[in-house]
């Protein structure tokens, strides 16, 4: 096990940088995977954690609601936590919670509220995605964004299902940002010596 002792702010953020560029695929250079997930909403099946993880695996999802059937009772809510600020442009999301497209679990109207590093909103994203499996990327384009609200407002089953699945989640940011938030971090560590 790897142990750190980080005192400084710049040692702080060029650890995240690190943590946040680790998470980095090789296929995909600019993905940033949130390094937290959390929420006050009830979390029927799976875990947060499998949203967050960068693999996509049907087997590991989570479901969010308080039941399996009955009418939807959202909205429910997941903090991502990105770790650090980012300028994005868009939202990458692995829909449905069983390995069955079209079958009512997956997100349908959802929300995403943007905030800084003071937990001040920003801005939001409305969208709707697909019942799929297959990943569906939203655009946008918003700066300073240290953690993202995913407000899931409805699923395609609204009658029937209690809860909406989904499997993963990713932002893409602004082109150059990982390289330029990993260059200050270095610079601001060599000031600081």
């Amino acid at each position: 096990m790897l142990k750190m002792n980080v005192r400084s702010r710049s040692a702080r953020l060029l650890l995240a940088v690190s943590v946040v560029a680790c998470t980095v695929g090789s296929a995909q250079a600019d993905i940033i995977h949130p390094v937290s997930a959390t929420t006050n909403s009830p979390v029927l099946f799976g875990s947060l954690n499998n949203l967050i993880d960068g693999l996509i695996d049907f087997d590991s999802n989570a479901g969010m609601g308080a039941s399996v059937s009955g009418n939807f009772t959202g909205p429910y809510t997941i903090k991502l936590d990105l770790g650090a600020s980012f300028n994005l442009t868009s939202f990458q999301l692995w829909n449905n919670g069983g390995d069955i497209e079209l079958d009512g679990e997956g997100i349908d109207a959802f929300t995403l509220r943007f905030l800084d590093n003071s937990s001040s909103e920003i801005d939001t994203y409305a969208g709707n995605a697909e019942d799929l499996l297959a990943m569906q990327e939203f655009a946008f384009s918003v700066d300073g964004v240290q953690s993202v609200e995913l407000v899931i407002e409805s699923n395609h089953a609204p009658t029937e299902r209690n809860y909406a699945a989904l499997y993963e989640v990713a932002f893409v940011p602004a082109p150059g940002s990982l390289a330029a938030l990993a260059a200050f971090g270095l610079v601001a560590s060599k000031r600081k010596r």
